[in-house]
């Protein structure tokens, strides 16, 4: 009995650290696939990939499939400008987070024109989950 004590401990104690460490982390088995660039939507989402758009468009989309995901998943998507007319220092664009819907598992961000055209250049867009086990999805795209 005396040294079936001291195991017995240990593994509360093992137990005890496993809870708090795993409790404070956020995870997910929550993912994006089908990740798409247009200037049009059909539907709620991209019907084809654009790998480039065009300056004169009026708005950028991004859509994504939402796998594995419940009801208020969160996720974000940043543009970002990366290269080209405006020279070669990256410079964030705009951002924006949703929340999933429980009807729903195709996200749709968009990015509207500012100035009279978009400037040539680089792009990108990031998705990502906010999840401690996420990895974000980046997209680049170039504007003619």
């Amino acid at each position: 009995m005396k040294r079936f004590f001291p195991i017995l401990i240990a593994i509360a104690t093992a137990a005890s650290v496993m809870i708090l460490v795993l409790g404070g982390c956020n995870v997910s088995t929550a993912g994006l696939s089908n990740v798409k660039l247009c200037e049009k939507l059909d539907g709620d989402a991209c019907s084809s990939d654009m790998s480039t758009l065009s300056k004169e468009a009026s708005t950028f989309f991004v859509t994504a499939n939402l796998d594995n995901a419940p009801a208020g998943t969160k996720i974000k998507i940043d543009w970002r400008y990366l290269s080209g007319e405006l020279g070669n220092q990256p410079q964030d664009i705009d951002s924006a987070s949703f929340t999933s819907e429980e009807d729903s598992n195709v996200i749709t961000g968009s990015l509207e024109r500012a100035t009279a055209t978009w400037p040539k250049g680089e792009y990108e867009v990031v998705l990502k989950i906010q999840t401690d086990n996420a990895d974000p999805v980046s997209k680049t795209f170039s504007v003619k």
